[in-house]
């Protein structure tokens, strides 16, 4: 009997401690599985902790945080721009470090554009693409919201309806990107990162950095306000060293926050010199 009793305080003694090494780490990322995973498995390999990535949309995590109880919350976000995270931050603990620039872009079709102008924002104006292009919710995605505020800052808000009025409103940006492949769009809003994958995979399609303005997007990481994890920072570290960093440059193309880090010329991406940037850092 005093054996049992002795196995039960332990248990309980157990399960009312905090969070430890052995408990896995939580990150919160918009980010495709197919970009973050490798980056993770590199963690959990080089330090033995196990972690736990939950995916969706920008919008809809910092959503789902900020109904989740302080205590039961996870641990990191990485993704998402500067400036939607600054706005969220009852959710977040700490200063959020600059990640990777992701400038928002147009995917085009190449087998269904034709004749068509498709050079920037004005463009999709044009008769020939009503209901013929395509953008994720700026109310759910942090890439439809990008867009939006892309076309409200070179235009206004009103401009900016008008645009988006003539277009098909879809819930991800993954379900841009399938829209365009499929012919249902000839364009789509959506991102260098995403777009330059899917023209990797073989797909015939073109990317355009819209000419009245191109928005840059800073994708952040910082820890999330209410948990703690003694490999939060760790991994923040990590993500963020410079090893790191010219990895994910040399796999994934994308642009480093560090400058330390130069952009190298792949395929049809262009750097940032080249771009009509219309914002930056936010």
């Amino acid at each position: 009997m005093k054996k049992i009793l002795f196995i039960l305080l332990i248990i309980l003694s157990a399960c009312s401690n905090p969070r430890t090494d052995r408990e896995d780490l939580i990150i919160y990322s918009p980010y495709p599985e197919r970009f973050i995973q490798p980056i993770v498995q590199d963690f959990e390999h080089d330090t033995g902790q196990r972690v736990q990535v939950i995916h969706d949309s920008t919008r809809k995590l910092i959503k789902r945080i900020e109904h989740t109880p302080m205590e039961n919350r996870g641990h990191v976000f990485v993704g998402g721009s500067l400036s939607e995270l600054e706005g969220s931050r009852s959710i977040i603990h700490g200063e959020i470090q600059p990640f990777i620039y992701m400038p928002s872009v147009f995917i085009v079709n190449k087998d269904l554009i034709g004749d068509i102008q498709v050079s920037k924002y004005r463009d999709l104006l044009n008769q020939d693409l009503y209901k013929r292009f395509s953008y994720p919710n700026p109310e759910l995605t942090n890439t439809g919201y990008q867009h939006r505020s892309a076309l409200e800052t070179i235009y206004n808000k009103s401009q900016s309806e008008k645009v988006l009025n003539c277009g098909v409103k879809l819930d991800k940006t993954a379900d841009v990107m399938e829209h365009v492949i499929s012919g249902r769009s000839y364009v789509g809003m959506t991102y260098e990162y995403t777009a330059m994958d899917y023209i990797d995979a073989g797909y015939p399609l073109e990317i355009v950095y819209p000419s009245d303005g191109t928005i840059i997007n800073t994708d952040g990481i910082v820890r999330i306000n209410g948990t703690t994890h003694p490999k939060g920072d760790d991994f923040i570290q990590y993500m963020l060293s410079k090893d790191v960093q010219r990895h994910i440059s040399d796999v994934f193309h994308v642009k480093s926050a560090r400058k330390d880090i130069p952009f190298k010329a792949y395929k049809v991406l262009k750097p940032l010199e080249e771009i009509n940037v219309l914002q930056g850092g936010d």
